[in-house]
């Protein structure tokens, strides 16, 4: 599950995983982000299985979007941390579009979803471990 996703800084994990879903979820403070203000929710996985110890996302509740997403290790490092660099308007909802994800490596991966669609439906098995093993990346 630690793996890299197509060689980016994700893991399989952290597209399959929900730390919203988490039994242990608290509001530990505030920070702006971008000039917006945001709440920081800790997210710890309780009885759920996870390499993570705890997640931190910055939300900003007015749009209700994460604009910052930390990963923390057992002992407090930060394993990895996403950026949304761009968000979208569609009506009246905001989406995330581009990503900077930062991997425990040190290297840095940029995600851009140029053409996001919404109201799309896919079979549950796609995002599922094996479901993800036999995704392609799109040839150019």
């Amino acid at each position: 599950m630690n793996q890299a996703l197509f060689g980016t800084d994700l893991s399989f994990e952290d597209i399959i995983d929900s730390p919203f879903a988490w039994s242990q979820q608290a509001i530990v403070g505030t920070q702006d982000i971008d000039r917006f203000p945001c709440q920081i929710l800790e997210s710890k996985p309780g009885g759920h299985t996870s390499s993570y110890a705890s997640v931190k996302t910055w939300v900003d509740p007015r749009r209700m979007v994460p604009l910052q997403i930390e990963k923390y290790d057992s002992a407090g490092k930060v394993v990895r941390r996403i950026n949304i660099t761009r968000m979208l308007l569609d009506g009246g909802d905001s989406l995330p579009a581009d990503l900077e994800v930062s991997g425990p490596r040190g290297s840095v991966t940029h995600i851009t979803g140029s053409s996001i669609k919404r109201g799309l439906n896919f079979p549950e098995t796609e995002f599922t471990a094996d479901g993800l093993k036999e995704l392609k990346t799109p040839t150019e």
